[in-house]
């Protein structure tokens, strides 16, 4: 058996050692904590990582209809603009010939001198 002196001492080791082990417990426990923050920091993170790819998925997809609208207008565009040259090449044309037939009947009556006044 122990003796009494020894007793004292013996308490006072295993008090430190449960000071110790509450400690280390509760050191633990943050961890713990700290790894389960992380955790979901990290599920949040993935959410937000799949948040912006669907954003930039469909802001690309935004931009490419909207390139493809574009095209659509310029290639429409350039197809009136040639249209409308079309149109103004023939009566600018028609202008010419209807010019040079009325230049042809002054010179005709110009030459004719029963059409003269």
């Amino acid at each position: 058996m122990m003796s009494n002196d020894a007793a004292p001492g013996i308490q006072q080791e295993l008090k430190q050692i449960a000071q110790a082990t509450f400690e280390l417990s509760e050191k633990i426990d943050t961890l713990t904590d700290g790894i389960r923050d992380m955790r979901e920091g990290i599920r949040e993170m993935r959410e937000g990582i799949v948040d912006l790819k669907e954003t930039i998925a469909a802001g690309f997809e935004r931009t490419s209809l909207k390139l493809d609208r574009l095209a659509d207008l310029t290639t429409n565009g350039f197809q009136d603009v040639k249209e409308e040259s079309r149109r103004q090449n023939e009566t600018a044309r028609m202008q010419a010939e209807s010019v040079s037939r009325l230049i042809a009947m002054i010179e005709a009556k110009e030459r004719d001198p029963s059409e003269r006044r």
